[in-house]
């Protein structure tokens, strides 16, 4: 099972996964989506991943998305944190692909309260910090991202849910989600 939880930047997903690792008893794995995109360029290509073609890319977003298969293979569940956009001068970079739509079973959207995500963002280290996001930016952002999210995985029969306000709350979301699909593969084997 491949699990992709979206969200803008600095809305906790790592934080997410992480309180939710240790209650899939060891049968799941985190892949960091930028960090681990950001690492195969370096070692494939040796430059930054902005700094590639488009060939290039998509060529490292394949290898991303074998490494995706080879993971749940290995563990069961994956799970993998994600950005659909970031903030631009003149609105929004979409950074969400067709490989990302195909990639995953599911997607969750975590709908961090806006104000935490401002603080997260002037407390964050290096170039994750930002200072002069404000309130507005944030949850103009979630609503463009959930709302874009939604018609395209509505189109395309991907499940999408936004995760709650707490993270206890997004944690039993995705855990009943999981069971769901858990019992579903037993029913399924057992009729073949």
């Amino acid at each position: 099972m491949k699990i992709a939880i979206y969200g803008v930047s600095r809305s906790g997903k790592n934080y997410l996964i992480d309180k939710l690792m240790p209650l899939l008893a060891g049968k799941s794995y985190h892949i960091e989506g930028s960090q681990t995109l950001k690492q195969l360029s370096v070692e494939k290509f040796g430059c930054r991943f902005e700094e590639l073609s488009e060939a290039d890319k998509d060529h490292l977003r394949k290898e991303f998305t074998k490494l995706i298969q080879n993971k749940e293979e290995e563990y069961g569940v994956v799970l993998v944190d994600g950005h659909y956009s970031f903030i631009a001068p003149t609105g929004y970079n979409i950074v969400f692909t067709s490989e990302d739509l195909h990639a995953y079973d599911v997607f969750f959207y975590l709908d961090t309260p806006t104000n935490r995500i401002v603080e997260n963002s002037r407390n964050s280290g290096d170039e994750l910090k930002n200072t002069t996001i404000t309130e507005a930016d944030i949850q103009n952002w979630k609503e463009f991202e959930i709302s874009q999210m939604t018609e395209i995985c509505s189109e395309n029969n991907k499940r999408f849910e936004v995760l709650g306000k707490h993270t206890d709350q997004s944690i039993r979301q995705i855990l009943k989600y999981a069971l769901e699909m858990n019992n579903r593969e037993k029913i399924t084997k057992h009729i073949h």
